[in-house]
Parts: C-alpha cells; structure tokens; sequence
C-alpha cells in the first residue's frame, strides 16, 4: 500500500511539472510573439517617424519641416538662415533616410536626409546637399533637431 501510496504521490509530481513546464513554454511564447509584434509595428511605422519640425542649431527657429505625402513620399522644406528657401522638395525613404530632389534653384539638385539620435537634442536630422553648391564654400551639411512631430507644411500662393 506504501508503494501505491508512493506512486501516486510520484505521479501527481511529475504531472504537475509538467504541466508547469507546459505553462513557461507558453508564456514564452507568447513573450516572443508580443515582441515579434512590437518589431514589425516599429519597422512599418519606422518611416512615419521622419516627420515633423525641426530647428536650425544656428538661429533656433524651424528650418526644416518633413511631412510624408499618401503616395509614401515626403514633401520637404529646407531653410539655411540667409542663404536660402528650399519649399518644394520631393523625397524618398532609403535604408540610410531621405533622399531628396529638387529644382527650385540652380546648382541644387537635391541630397540626403539622415537621421540620429542624440541625449540632449533627441532626433537631429542631417541635411547634406549633393556637391556642386553650398553658400558657406565647401560645406554641404547642415543640422537640424526636432521639436514637434507635426511638420508645418506651408504653399507658397503662387503653388496654388
């Protein structure tokens, strides 16, 4: 009777072990697939994350609004303090950020808009003109930082 005793007792142990082990695997699981699902939403809603205003380091003021358009590209303006108004730019989404054109003014054909992080500033945005035109000599590249997610996207009355 011990023996049956003992076996029973045995098998209510390795039953509940293994029912527990049962429940970890499926916690992890459902662990890793919660965060599968975060990934991907981040990844499609990665892009979405170039949009907004950004200040110029040199007077504090916006000088670079990014909104993205419905067809997945982005309209862009650009202002270097006193030297010029890029409102017309039209960009796409690279691996490495946003490729931009335009052919508002001579000698500007477009660049690229690259994206970091930063402790003090937060996102900072890189707008580096291809060569051929800077108003500062050979400097091409210019820095902005976000301060609002919502781009103050404005047309010129004569775009109407």
């Amino acid at each position: 009777m011990k023996r049956f005793l003992a076996m029973c007792v045995l098998c209510l142990l390795v039953g509940s072990l293994t029912a527990c082990e049962r429940t970890d695997h499926k916690a992890e699981k459902t662990e890793t697939e919660i965060t599968s699902a975060q990934s991907k939403a981040g990844l499609e809603t990665g892009a979405d994350s170039y949009e907004g205003e950004y200040n110029s380091y040199d007077v504090d003021e916006p000088m670079l609004e990014i909104k993205r358009n419905e067809d997945g590209t982005y309209a862009i303006q650009i202002g270097i303090y006193r030297l010029i108004q890029l409102d017309d730019c039209v960009g796409n989404a690279t691996e490495e950020g946003i490729e931009f054109s335009t052919t508002e003014w001579d000698g500007i054909s477009g660049g690229t808009i690259t994206f970091e992080k930063d402790d003090t500033d937060g996102d900072i945005a890189v707008v580096t003109f291809l060569p051929g035109w800077s108003g500062f000599g050979d400097v091409y590249t210019y820095r902005y930082y976000k301060t609002s997610d919502v781009p103050n996207i404005y047309v010129p009355d004569d775009m109407n």
